[in-house]
């Protein structure tokens, strides 16, 4: 009698554990990869970031010397072309002069940086990488710098 409970229980635990496997893989898996595209997301808002105070310390620079570059839009997006980051800043399209102060002071310029896959030569990665959901377009990844103007 203790031999057949023995094996019934061996049975069930095996069995049991068998299911848990069965639900825990792939919510880890599910874990790793939303901590990786997270990760990827943050990395990337921090290449926007610098990107935009690269764009604003230039046009600040600029700004010393040649007044006239808050209506000179060539001005600007010889700047732009300038700034270029692997893999994050590929275009003068992601880059956008979101605003001037020079009525008050401090006199400032706003820049906003976007990543936006595929642009550029080469084209950017995409963002989120795995494509399954087809989301990437539904994201953009923007961040806005506001910079100090000296005279």
């Amino acid at each position: 009698m203790k031999t057949l409970t023995n094996r019934n229980n061996r049975g069930s635990v095996l069995s049991e554990s068998v299911v848990s496997v069965a639900l825990m893989v792939p919510l880890t898996v599910i874990t790793i990869l939303v901590a990786l595209e997270a990760s990827r997301a943050f990395v990337i808002s921090e290449g926007m970031t610098q990107a935009a105070v690269l764009a604003c310390r230039a046009i600040a620079y600029e700004y010393k010397t040649n007044k006239s570059i808050v209506t000179d839009p060539e001005a600007q997006q010889s700047i732009f072309s300038n700034i270029r980051i692997i893999n994050m800043v590929h275009s003068n399209s992601q880059f956008k002069i979101a605003g001037w102060n020079l009525t008050q002071d401090p006199k400032t310029v706003t820049v906003q940086t976007t990543y936006i896959p595929g642009e550029g030569t080469p084209p950017l990665p995409a963002f989120p990488s795995t494509g399954t959901l087809n989301l990437g377009s539904a994201f953009r990844i923007s961040q806005t710098v506001n910079y100090r103007l000296s005279e």
